[in-house]
């Protein structure tokens, strides 16, 4: 019986390997001296090398372990892979040796310009996709266009509903943090955050998901869903030209919170005392619409309020504050607000109320001349 095992590797990979009995394949080995442990430690032979894409983290170890073992080396035709024996595209079809694994080959360009990705079919389907799709994520454009990376990305969610993914990192809850950020009403990625916190609490990868899994939860997948595109576009401040669009306003949309320092973490809290233990110096409205259960305080009230967001005007440098509401200037837009409504817990944005705020702005600078 065929068994995938992840090998832990750097601080966040995962080498897969691949075991039939005393056989095992690896996918994606960064680096061979824990394979070489692992291999080891279960009285295991190497019998075939697996490479998906060819940056140093996934094929690092390729040529120690290729050393110590003479077996073949599977890799992207148009990438350079170290000791690589055989060259494969899309519309290949392999058999592992070894571990009884017949793989058919996808081409899947946009993260590295030659990435592949190995796929099997039958009852048990399950896909090799290296970093071109990640459990609620999916990998930075290192080597491709927008149009390219939505295009693999769309091959991969065509695959079976139960096909099995097995991808190359462990970012699994911060991407389910950005999946919530952009569509907090959905149900799906609050179960799933909930079920794959209680994995890693106790140190247990979150992989494999499904293909199902993704399509429910996953905003690179979802790009083209209307909420998913108004979240979209709200960032950009903008409308959005075409799905494509969406996936790449998306991908901006993580990497600007990675440029700024930021990092998206999910915490749950049950007491106070969570937060007091947190490590950061300022705590700000984390705890949102459940803040009246966690300190027991029926009193807590939401407030609501509606806010717009203009175009960075790097020479206002002043903010204002009257009946019209509020206006100040961030490095990102100038931020537009005036509605306090108590009470309302539903957090949909009301597009009316948008409209009256800029409507009310609009109104008390125009009302400004220069007398000068």
């Amino acid at each position: 019986m065929t068994t995938i095992i992840p090998i832990p590797a750097f601080r966040d990979n995962y080498i897969w390997a691949v075991r039939n009995g005393a056989n095992a394949a690896v996918v994606d080995p960064g680096d061979a001296a824990p394979v070489l442990a692992w291999l080891d430690a279960n009285g295991v032979h190497l019998s075939a090398i697996i490479a998906t894409h060819h940056h140093a983290d996934h094929v690092g170890g390729v040529a120690e372990l290729r050393s110590t073992y003479d077996v073949p080396v599977f890799g992207p035709a148009r990438e350079a892979i170290p000791r690589r024996t055989h060259a494969l595209s899309e519309g290949d079809r392999i058999e592992v040796p070894g571990v009884g694994l017949a793989c058919a080959l996808l081409d899947i360009p946009g993260h590295t310009a030659g990435h592949i990705a190995y796929y099997t079919t039958g009852d048990d389907p399950l896909l090799f996709c290296g970093d071109t799709l990640f459990a609620a994520g999916c990998g930075r454009i290192f080597e491709g266009t927008p149009e390219q990376m939505w295009s693999s990305l769309s091959k991969l969610a065509a695959l079976p509903a139960a096909t099995r993914v097995y991808c190359g990192h462990e970012y699994t809850l911060a991407n389910l943090a950005f999946a919530q950020a952009v569509e907090p009403g959905n149900d799906d990625v609050r179960a799933r955050i909930a079920r794959e916190r209680v994995k890693r609490d106790r140190n247990v990868p979150t992989l494999p998901s499904t293909i199902g899994d993704e399509l429910a939860t996953n905003p690179f997948l979802r790009a083209g869903l209307p909420g998913v595109m108004a979240a979209a576009s709200a960032h950009a401040k903008r409308p959005l030209a075409s799905v494509v669009d969406s996936f790449a306003t998306l991908r901006q949309m993580m990497r600007d919170v990675q440029i700024a320092g930021g990092k998206i973490e999910v915490r749950q809290f049950t007491t106070p005392t969570d937060i007091v233990a947190l490590p950061e110096s300022l705590v700000f409205n984390c705890t949102g619409l459940g803040s009246r259960n966690l300190f027991g305080d029926q009193e807590l009230q939401p407030v609501r309020g509606q806010l717009a967001i203009l175009e960075p005007q790097p020479e206002v440098r002043y903010a204002a504050l009257g009946n019209f509401g509020y206006m100040f200037p961030r490095a990102d837009g100038i931020l537009l607000g005036g509605t306090f409504e108590r009470g309302i817990w539903d957090a949909t944005p009301q597009p009316l109320d948008i409209s009256r705020i800029v409507a009310l702005q609009k109104q008390f600078f125009e009302g400004f001349r220069c007398t000068a």
